[in-house]
Order: C-alpha cells, then structure tokens, then sequence
C-alpha cells in the first residue's frame, strides 16, 4: 500500500461529490457503503445533475477571489497578488462545503452517456470518475488519455466500492493540489518553503489526526494556519521560521516587553501572538504578557521551525462556528434528501 498524500495546500476544506446514474438501485446500494463524513449529492437524473453542477454561483471560489492584478496589464510590472486575509476569512462562509470537486458518473445512461455529461461540466476543475462495465473499458482508456475523465472504474470488479472511495479521497486532494499550482507564484518563500517541508507535513498530518480537524487554512501575522474540527471550533498553529522569529523579538523589544519574556523569545522557548494593536497608549508595565506569549516546540526540517498550537485563539472574523462548520452542512444535506 502507498504511503499517505501528506502534500500541503495553502488552504484545504472538505468539498461535495456528485453521484450520477440512473439506476436508483444502484445508488441506493452505494449510500450504504460511504463514510458518513462524505458529503455527496445523489442524482438519478442527469439532467437536474448537469443543471446544477453548472448553475451560476453568488460569489467566485476562493481561489478566484484571493487573487487580484496590481498594476497595468502588458506593462510588463503587472504582479499577481495573493490576500491572505480573504484565506482566512473564508471559514465565515458557509458555502464553501458546497463546491463540486468530484463527480461520478456512469457511463450507460439512456438520456445521456457519461463521457457526454462529463464533457458538458462547466468547470474545467471538477474530477471526473466514469463507472463502467467490462465492454466499456477500451473506450473509457481512450477518454482517460484524452483528459476527458481523471479515473474509471468498473462496476463489476469485486472491490469497486473500495476502490471509488479510494479515488474519491485522491481526486479531491487533486482538486486542491490544482489550486495550490494557481497559488504557489504569490506565495512568499518562507511559505513555500513550509507547505513543501516533508518534516513538516507529518507532523502536521499527526496535529489533523490527533485533534479531529477536517479543514486549514493558511494565515498571516503571524504565520502559520487556522484549523477548524467539524463542529466549528477552531485552533491556530502559528508556525514561525528563524527570521520571523528574530523579527518577533526585534518587535517585542521596541514595545518594552520585559526582559525574562525576551530572553524565552529569543531562545525560541515561546511564540509570540500579539492579536491586540500595541500602540502609543499601551503600558508595557500593566501588560499581562501571558496573553501573548506560549510555549513553543522546535522542530527541524528542510529549516528550523517554531511551532505553538493555540487553543481558541482570538480571531478578527465574523464567525458563527454553529452555522459555518462541516458538521452543520452533512445534516442539512441528510435533511435534504441528498444523502438517502
């Protein structure tokens, strides 16, 4: 068995599956074999499926947004920027369950063929799996090479179901592995640096594991990620590298923090969060500096890493954990009916 994808994304959230076939036994087989964590959309008739799969949205994905041009196009100092505050402010938006990353489609449906109704998808970003049967396969390889289908997968194989989970699984880190390639030029190095530290992805990998978190996002002053569980609680991971660890000291020093909480700064004993403005009118000798300061963990990769994972941390956004977290989505959906 192949060893995990650990590979990083500078944001990752789960994302809706699209179930498509017009045998309604064969979805209703298949409901009772995925995982409950799955968010998915069953459909019998293609129709309503494509209809919805391309309907307009209220805003662009994420990855649309986050992106903007600064400068004159063709000037030749046009730059492409990223905003990281429109990363983290995403977990305020309840929608972002809703996107399609994958669809499963099968290929003998009398209204449509599958390679016709992948073919008509809208988003060239959406996965495509074509379920088959045993004649089909010469034609589904031929799809596959030409780009029109990312797997298939014949119904008739004894471990079918396990390997459409599988391929589920794979297909939707893919979907943001796509991403990722749109985002990777405006990210700063030292961010670059981290998602692509292999040190760093298992321990990561073991943080999501450990505490139940089923989403991240990268996140800015300080670096690091917010990581949100299925119930909307959250944590943040700030995650520093030796400069930005002396730049938190320099900081630290020219706001009068004392002395003992230098000295653990400096030495990489603690990480610092200054979540609140430390202006002209802050008394450094009134200041509580337990707030701000919390133990951090060393850790050796391609660089040296600090790391502090913060327990319900103070956060700048207009965030209802009860309405925008996964949890609250996979009963809407059950309520629904999109998951019978």
């Amino acid at each position: 068995m192949s060893a995990p994808d650990r590979t990083l994304f500078p944001y990752y959230h789960p994302t809706t599956v699209y179930f498509v076939d017009d045998n309604t036994n064969f979805l209703n087989s298949l409901d009772l074999h995925l995982p409950s964590s799955l968010a998915y959309h069953m459909f019998a008739a293609p129709d309503v499926a494509l209809a919805q799969l391309n309907a307009g949205r209220e805003r662009d994905p994420l990855y649309v947004r986050c992106l903007s041009r600064v400068g004159a196009p063709g000037s030749g100092n046009s730059l492409v920027r990223l905003d990281m505050t429109l990363i983290e402010q995403e977990v305020a938006n309840p929608d972002r369950f809703r996107e399609v990353s994958v669809a499963v489609v099968d290929y003998a449906m009398p209204s449509v063929d599958g390679l016709e109704f992948c073919k008509l998808i809208a988003n060239p970003r959406v996965k495509k799996i074509l379920l088959t049967g045993v004649a089909d396969e010469k034609m589904a390889v031929q799809a596959f090479n030409k780009g029109i289908i990312d797997r298939f997968i014949m119904k008739s194989q004894p471990d079918a179901i396990e390997v459409l989970k599988r391929t589920i699984v794979e297909l939707q880190r893919r979907y943001f592995a796509d991403i990722a390639s749109m985002l990777a030029n405006s990210l700063f190095l030292s961010r670059k640096e981290l998602l692509d530290d292999a040190v760093f992805q298992d321990l990561f990998a073991e943080l999501m594991k450990q505490h139940g978190f089923v989403e991240y996002y990268l996140v800015d002053q300080p670096s690091g990620f917010l990581l949100l569980r299925g119930d909307g609680s959250l944590n943040r991971l700030v995650v520093l590298s030796e400069a930005e660890l002396a730049a938190q000291v320099d900081f630290a020093r020219a706001h009068g923090v004392p002395r003992a909480w230098l000295d653990d700064l400096a030495d990489g004993r603690t990480i610092a969060y200054f979540y609140d403005e430390l202006d002209d009118y802050f008394d450094p000798t009134t200041c509580d500096w337990h707030d701000y300061f919390f133990p951090a963990t060393r850790l050796e990769g391609r660089r040296t890493w600090f790391y502090a994972l913060l327990d319900d941390p103070p956060v700048d956004i207009e965030f209802d954990p009860e309405s925008s977290n996964y949890g609250r989505y996979l009963e809407v959906l059950d309520g629904a009916g999109s998951r019978p």
